[in-house]
């Protein structure tokens, strides 16, 4: 990537990457959930900061991360600052503070808050934060698997659909690279089921 052009102009990560962006995330414990951990979140955290200088290089780089409308980074667009669970940040919550339910299709994404640093990032403006609705990330999700063979995640399955919304808009010399976090054959029932077919 770097030696063929030399930049990235948009970097889509899906939102799983809700860990700490601190040094402790550069050496992960093994012991909180292993691989899955490493896949989900040290992996999109890396892949995220790798790209960075290319993103730079762009002149106009831009890092968007994508999630569920009604979830977890929902409280980016729709919520306010809170407290939960020990951290200030933005968090989908009512009138009185009291948390409120998100939604997602994904279970990974289905979270009332981010990450105090997701909060940080947002109000610097260093990262965008888009929403997806279920139905677009469930069209991402099959034409990921129609077209490139693969099934994807449902929480990259986000990212792949804000990526089909800004495409058709961008010049043909623009570069985008979607991060995709894990596979998706933990979601195939979920799929199934919402597309009211049985397996």
């Amino acid at each position: 990537m770097e030696r063929r052009f030399g930049r990235l102009d948009v970097l889509v990560n899906n939102g799983a990457v809700h860990y700490a962006l601190s040094a402790r995330a550069l050496r992960p414990d093994r012991t909180l959930g292993g691989k899955t951990f490493e896949t989900y979140v040290v992996g999109a955290w890396r892949m995220a900061f790798a790209f960075v200088p290319l993103l730079s290089a762009s002149g106009h780089g831009r890092l968007v991360i994508v999630s569920p409308e009604a979830g977890s980074l929902a409280s980016m667009n729709a919520g306010a600052p809170g407290v939960l669970h020990g951290n200030r940040t933005y968090l989908l919550q009512n009138s009185d503070g009291q948390i409120m339910d998100g939604h997602s299709i994904s279970a990974g994404l289905d979270y009332p808050g981010v990450g105090p640093e997701h909060s940080w990032l947002r109000d610097s403006g260093r990262v965008e934060y888009v929403p997806i609705l279920d139905d677009e990330a469930l069209e991402a999700f099959q034409l990921t698997t129609r077209v490139e063979g693969i099934i994807p995640a449902l929480e990259s399955a986000h990212a792949i659909a804000h990526a089909m919304k800004i495409v058709p808009a961008m010049d043909k010399d623009q570069i985008v690279i979607v991060n995709l976090s894990g596979r998706g054959d933990k979601d195939v029932h979920t799929v199934a089921n919402m597309l009211g077919m049985e397996i």
